[in-house]
């Protein structure tokens, strides 16, 4: 963390991707607001589009960079309580 906090110290601008980091910089780095720009995730529909593949019934999907803050243990947690009514409930995690 101490080399990320130098990184932000001498950088100019910093691009966040949601609202909800921008604030974890502020509160965790101390970095002042008017330094950091929300910039959402985009997706260039005319690169990358739908395509029909087969459904797995009964399945979750969880594609994301693995790290406690994005609640995977949230979501083991639900799928086992889904599970109740859902017995053959699958999850894939992709990472």
């Amino acid at each position: 963390m101490r080399c990320e906090k130098i990184t932000y110290d001498n950088s100019d601008k910093i691009i966040s991707i949601s609202t909800t980091t921008k604030k974890n910089l502020i509160n965790d780095y101390n970095i002042p607001s008017q330094k950091i720009s929300v910039i959402p995730v985009g997706v260039n529909t005319k690169v990358f589009q739908p395509i029909n593949l087969k459904k797995i019934p009964n399945s979750v999907l969880y594609v994301v960079r693995l790290h406690k803050r994005k609640g995977l243990l949230y979501l083991i947690d639900a799928i086992r309580l889904a599970r109740k009514e859902i017995p053959n409930i699958k999850l894939y995690i992709i990472d």
